[in-house]
């Protein structure tokens, strides 16, 4: 990659000096004519390869008897300086006339080296992980034998909810987070065995929404968890309609007119079951038709888990981009 890097800046460097070196070739060659003196267009090219140079003596003008002085002016350094500026603009058109045309270049011969490299980055990342579980591997044996336990549990739950007839929605509920909650695990054990504490930390944010929101439908029953269930549909509309508006800029195909139609009319009726502030990205939690719930610290404080805020806080300064991250991170090195 260090050669792609090197390769799309020396384009750079030469499109911009030239820029540049053409235009004070054409002060030089102005001012000498100024003087009486006639250069041949292969004299304008020796001058123009003097400047590129930065060598720029007597010899690259014609042999003549008069002394010629040339004098640059605070407005020829201001010209210059506009020549560069307009090089820094063209740098966007440059970059993708650049790009394809190193990438075409670059692309079979990354392919050929590839297999080596990638050798050696696997070879490298199991050096690192090796030496991460001479740190941790009792803290992350016990982690794995937790979620074994965990899953095999949940695997047991959902084939009894198969052969039940009729699950409620609590139970399907409970079941469903139940299951997420297992991914997630996982994705944070693997996460944590490659180093990457940070993104580990940063799942078990969700992973705290998804014991918090079980906690808080299970302690309100069946009702709840129909309200909870049946909020995917007001998610899916604002998804829509989202993928609708910016699709031509995406490239993307739209969500069909009938589709959306018929979530709103499922929409309409879950409001008029459960209230106008159902709508609410936390209208599902609400208690009664006439509650509004602002905000995922709510619910938290309703199933006395407030407490945990500061680690969910620390937690999404590593989700979002936060510049306090920038400055600690648990993957770095101090």
């Amino acid at each position: 990659m260090k050669n792609l890097h090197d390769a799309f800046l020396r384009s750079f460097l030469a499109a911009s000096e030239g820029a540049i070196a053409k235009a004070v070739t054409q002060m030089l060659v102005r001012k000498v004519e100024a003087k009486g003196v006639v250069l041949t267009k292969k004299q304008q090219a020796r001058v123009l390869a003097g400047v590129r140079a930065k060598r720029i003596d007597a010899s690259l003008l014609p042999n003549t008897t008069r002394k010629i002085r040339i004098a640059f002016t605070k407005r020829d350094i201001a010209t210059v300086e506009r020549m560069d500026h307009r090089a820094l603009a063209l740098l966007p058109v440059l970059v993708n006339e650049e790009s394809a045309t190193i990438a075409a270049e670059s692309l079979p011969q990354l392919h050929a080296s590839w297999p080596e490299r990638a050798r050696f980055e696997d070879q490298r990342r199991s050096d690192f992980e090796q030496h991460l579980r001479g740190w941790w591997q009792g803290s992350l044996d016990c982690l794995g034998m937790m979620l074994t336990i965990t899953n095999e549990l949940t695997t047991r739950l959902a084939n009894e909810g198969r052969e039940l007839n009729g699950t409620s929605a609590l139970r399907s509920a409970l079941l469903r987070l139940q299951v997420r909650a297992c991914q997630l695990s996982y994705e944070i054990q693997t996460l944590l065995g490659s180093g990457l504490a940070d993104a580990a930390y940063a799942r078990w944010r969700t992973l705290h929404e998804v014991a918090i929101t079980a906690l808080y439908i299970r302690e309100r029953g069946e009702t709840m968890a129909e309200r909870y269930l049946a909020h995917q549909i007001v998610e899916a509309i604002a998804a829509a309609e989202s993928v609708n508006r910016h699709r031509r800029r995406l490239k993307t195909r739209s969500v069909g007119i009938a589709s959306v139609r018929r979530l709103h009319t499922r929409k309409a009726a879950l409001l008029q079951r459960f209230g106008p502030n159902y709508e609410e990205p936390y209208g599902w939690a609400a208690e009664n038709s006439i509650e509004k719930i602002r905000s995922f610290a709510v619910i938290e404080s309703r199933v006395d888990m407030e407490h945990w805020r500061p680690y969910y806080k620390a937690a999404s300064l590593r989700v979002h981009a936060s510049p306090h991250a920038l400055f600690n991170r648990f993957g770095s090195y101090k």
